[in-house]
């Protein structure tokens, strides 16, 4: 679900910067967006398995 929102998100960065609308490239925006929800993916996934073990 978590991937599924990162991938949306990151497709709509795609196309508003193709379309002129976002200034900038997309890796501008994206890849530290990308990377903070990767972390925060990465540190919620470990706390529900810490929890539910």
């Amino acid at each position: 679900m978590f991937l599924g929102a990162i991938l949306v998100l990151a497709g709509v960065l795609l196309l508003l910067t193709r379309s002129h609308i976002l200034p900038g490239d997309f890796w501008d925006y994206g890849l530290p967006i990308l990377l903070m929800a990767l972390g925060i993916n990465i540190v919620f996934s470990r706390r529900k398995k810490k929890s539910n073990g």
